[in-house]
């Protein structure tokens, strides 16, 4: 399973650091299942094989003059 963020749109406004949490009901979230950096416009986060119906992503660090900009979010995943 991934999530792939894609900023080309908006050159170098790719995430300094993100962490990804996962959520059965939207309501209790787990533990960071994966934390990283974006360095380039794509950015591509491999995720444990987890159950989850809701993912979310939060920034944890930001580059200064910079935005995050994300034109294209994917999840990909098998289906349970």
């Amino acid at each position: 399973s991934e999530i792939i963020l894609d900023c080309r749109q908006s050159g170098a406004d790719e995430p300094q650091r993100y962490e990804v949490t996962v959520s059965k009901d939207g309501k209790k979230w787990s533990r960071p299942v994966a934390k990283g950096s974006g360095n380039t416009p794509i950015t591509t986060i491999a995720l444990p094989l987890s159950e989850a119906k809701f993912v979310r992503i939060t920034q944890t660090a930001t580059k200064p003059g910079r935005h995050w900009s994300i034109h294209d979010l994917r999840v990909k995943g098998k289906e349970l």
